[in-house]
């Protein structure tokens, strides 16, 4: 639901404000790649928490964490908000360049 919010909700913003308005794209290939590497950059810096925390609680074998709620809590003690972000990269590469 957060991945397709935020593609669905970024992109005819992002066309219109920026390639349009201040860029000067027309319709087209370079419109089109702009658009999904930006929406790709949203779309990813809002999901990738969500993947942090499905990740770490889900991998918790040992029984680390004793609800999701505590999973966000102890990762932000032990990480900050930086924690949350790990992998981004890697997961960029994969919602990034779509078109």
């Amino acid at each position: 639901a957060v991945l397709t919010s935020a593609q669905i909700g970024s992109y005819d913003t992002i066309k219109n404000n920026i390639c349009i308005k201040y860029l000067g794209l027309t319709e087209g290939f370079p419109m089109h790649l702009s658009i999904s590497l930006l929406v790709g950059v949203i779309t990813t810096t809002a999901t990738n928490p969500f993947d942090v925390i499905k990740t770490r609680y889900l991998a918790d074998v040992a029984g680390h964490y004793r609800s999701i709620p505590d999973c966000v809590v102890q990762l932000f003690r032990q990480e900050g908000v930086k924690g949350f972000f790990k992998g981004w990269t890697p997961s960029y590469s994969r919602i990034g360049p779509i078109l």
